[in-house]
């Protein structure tokens, strides 16, 4: 069933292509054949990340109310990184001297990345391209 807000509607079902871009230049990092690095994140407006909010939301109320809130629910620092590791569905990492990085998409690698401080610059990077609904954007017509 078509919305009938469908035009104004951000396309928050596919990935963007998020190409990291150097700290200092503000370039896109690429590698020695030009490939740009990139992370592939979803909308934080999607359902994954709706989902997300939800069922931390759910796990929040479900321990107020079994009166177990004691035990200490994900800070808000690996709450996050867990939910942009959520949002991730791919990417090609390259290191300042042009060369692919080995080091395979998986959720649980997507939070020890996200989690690494040295990195913090591409984190912000991808929690601000999330959360950008122009990313998600159609592509307006040149007429």
């Amino acid at each position: 069933m078509t919305s009938k807000f469908a035009s104004l509607s951000a396309n928050v079902t596919e990935a963007y292509r998020m190409p990291i871009l150097h700290p200092k230049t503000w370039l896109p990092i690429k590698d020695q054949e030009g490939k740009e690095a990139f992370v592939e994140v979803m909308s934080a407006d999607s359902e994954v990340g709706r989902t997300f909010d939800r069922e931390q939301a759910e796990a929040v109320s479900q321990r107020i109310f079994s009166g177990t809130l004691r035990s200490a629910p994900l800070n808000e620092e690996s709450r996050q990184i867990a939910r942009l590791a959520a949002l991730t569905r791919g990417w090609y990492l390259i290191d300042m001297a042009g060369v692919p990085i080995d080091f395979p998409f998986s959720r649980d690698n997507a939070i020890a990345f996200y989690s690494d401080p040295g990195v913090a610059w591409i984190t912000r990077q991808v929690t601000a391209a999330s959360n950008e609904i122009a990313n998600f954007m159609p592509r307006l017509s040149n007429a």
